[in-house]
């Protein structure tokens, strides 16, 4: 008993009772190597603005509202895939056998009783919690287990920069899609939020050092071909450039 119980310990999280990251890659890299000739989904869910809720209610609220969004999960989920807790406020779901389609109603459907959870509680009127979401399909988006992992977490962080409560889908560009010779596809208002502090920045090197200004925006410049050129999509690039 003693011994079982050490090794549930060693794969679960204390807190919400779901795979931990650890495990978690295990269980990702086993299922790969199952239904390699299959399609497996990777969804990660990362709660919006999570800092502001604990410090408006409290680390122990907090801890609550994670064991909630956990509960949430693992309902939904149910034996259709593997859930984990990915990191602090972060999660993330394994789906094997599981399209686009289906993964996109599964997020939306986790989103909405999270945004009810705290209707039911008296007396009080909390926070309503949302999340941001990266999807990732193998064969479709990813070759590897790795690939699959960094494209989702790729995913997710552009669902934060871009306003934070969606559910983005990683996808290739169509070959047709890929110009030879091509050599930006960035949009000129893609850093305009940042300009201000990217210029000052690069002028502060330009007064130091021309040579370090120059690689600099050369390094950028080839790195945005290379993206290109193995037909990573339009937001991969423009994180990949700046």
């Amino acid at each position: 008993r003693m011994y079982e119980k050490a090794y549930l310990e060693a794969r679960t999280d204390d807190l919400t009772g779901l795979l931990n990251r650890k495990y978690f890659y295990q269980m990702i890299n086993e299922e790969f190597g199952k239904k390699q000739n299959e399609s497996i989904t990777l969804l990660i869910l990362n709660i919006d603005d999570f800092k502001l809720y604990n410090q408006l209610y409290g680390n122990q609220e907090g801890d609550a509202a994670l064991r909630n969004i956990a509960h949430i999960i693992k309902c939904c989920v149910g034996k259709k895939g593997i859930t984990a807790r990915y990191s602090g406020k972060e999660f993330a779901i394994v789906l094997p056998n599981f399209d686009v389609l289906s993964t996109t109603l599964l997020a939306e459907d986790i989103r909405e009783q999270i945004a009810t959870m705290n209707q039911g509680i008296k007396n009080e009127v909390l926070k309503i919690l949302t999340f941001s979401a990266g999807i990732c399909a193998y064969p479709y988006g990813a070759n590897s287990v790795k690939q699959l992992i960094e494209n989702a977490e790729m995913t997710v962080f552009n669902a934060k920069r871009s306003g934070k409560n969606k559910i983005e889908v990683y996808s290739l560009k169509e070959p047709s899609a890929i110009k030879p010779g091509h050599t930006s596809m960035i949009r000129p208002d893609v850093y305009k939020e940042y300009a201000s502090t990217i210029f000052a920045l690069t002028a502060a090197i330009d007064t130091k050092d021309h040579y370090t200004f120059d690689h600099s925006q050369k390094v950028a410049e080839y790195a945005t071909i290379l993206a290109d050129a193995i037909g990573l999509n339009d937001e991969h690039i423009e994180i990949i450039r700046e």
